[in-house]
C-alpha cells in the first residue's frame, strides 16, 4: 500500500480534452468509435449507397477479393400484448440498425436507406458462406424488440447479390440483392 493519498477528484480535469492540471497524469485518451450508436442515425441516398457499393467493389477488383452485398428489411411489425401498436417504424428501425451493426465484423459496411430497409457490404465474403450468415442475422434481427412498454413482433426479408459471377456494377448487386428478397423463416 501507498502511503500517498488519493488524488484529488476536483483536480481532475472537466472533461477528457482539457489539459490535466501541473503534476497530474493527463487522461486525454483516444475514444473508441461507437458506430452502433451513430448507425441509424444516418439515413444515406440510393446515390450514397450505390457509391459506397462501387467503392467498395473498385477496392475487390484490386486485390481480387470477393464481395456480397446484403438487401434486409423490416417485412412486418406485429402486436403487442394483445392491442394495437401506434406507428413504431423509426423506434424499430433504429433497435434493427444497433442489432445489425452489432452482429457483422467491423471491416463490414452497414448502410441505412431510410424506412425498413438496410444494405450490408461483406467485404472478402464468399458465396459459399451466405447461407450461414443470412441465417445468423435471421435469428439475431428477426423476433421480438422492446420499444418502451410494448414488445413488438418483427419479421424480415433478405436477398443478396455477389461479385464475381452474379454481378459485375453497384447497380446491378442492388438491383438483384433487392429483388431476390425473400421471407426470412423463424
Amino acid at each position: 500500500m501507498s502511503d500517498q493519498p488519493p488524488p484529488d477528484l476536483e483536480a481532475a480535469p472537466a472533461s477528457l480534452s482539457d489539459p490535466a492540471p501541473p503534476g497530474r497524469v493527463s487522461y486525454d485518451l483516444p475514444m473508441p468509435r461507437d458506430t452502433a450508436a451513430e448507425l441509424p442515425t444516418r439515413v444515406h441516398s440510393r446515390g450514397q449507397v450505390l457509391a459506397r457499393i462501387d467503392r467498395q467493389l473498385a477496392v475487390c477488383r484490386r486485390f481480387q477479393q470477393p464481395l456480397v452485398v446484403l438487401s434486409i428489411a423490416v417485412d412486418g411489425i406485429g402486436i403487442s400484448n394483445g392491442r394495437p401498436v401506434p406507428d413504431r417504424l423509426a423506434g424499430v428501425a433504429l433497435e434493427f440498425g444497433r442489432r445489425l451493426r452489432m452482429r457483422v465484423r467491423a471491416t463490414d459496411s452497414v448502410l441505412w436507406p431510410g424506412g425498413r430497409e438496410f444494405v450490408v457490404l461483406l467485404a472478402d465474403s464468399h458465396r459459399d458462406g451466405l447461407a450461414t450468415v443470412q441465417g445468423r442475422l435471421a435469428a439475431a434481427l428477426g423476433g421480438p424488440y422492446r420499444l418502451g412498454p410494448d414488445l413488438l413482433d418483427v419479421t424480415l426479408v433478405l436477398g443478396s447479390a455477389w461479385f464475381p459471377g452474379h454481378a459485375d456494377s453497384a447497380a446491378e448487386l442492388l438491383r438483384l440483392a433487392e429483388s431476390s428478397r425473400q421471407p426470412v423463416p423463424r
